[in-house]
């Protein structure tokens, strides 16, 4: 992710962005493990409907849980 090219270190491009989505896709295979609920990832600037079981602070930022499993109809069609 990183190397040195003499007094310097570069990092890759996007570096950031990749462990951003490293530490997402972690925490997000622990809680799919520990909640028997599968993980569907969203689009950045999609809607979500669910009911809300838990917020998740990460180092990249913090997210919360919604179980989408139990929503009414017309909640699973905002998805």
């Amino acid at each position: 992710m990183a190397e040195q090219r003499g007094q310097r270190i570069v990092f890759v491009r996007n570096l950031l962005a990749t462990l951003r989505g490293r530490e997402l896709a972690q925490a997000a295979k622990d809680i799919a493990v520990e909640t028997g609920l599968e993980h569907r990832p969203v689009a950045d600037g999609r809607g979500v409907a669910g009911i809300y079981r838990r917020s998740v602070m990460l180092a990249s930022g913090r997210y919360v849980v919604l179980d989408a499993s139990q929503c009414r109809p017309e909640c699973r069609s905002a998805m």
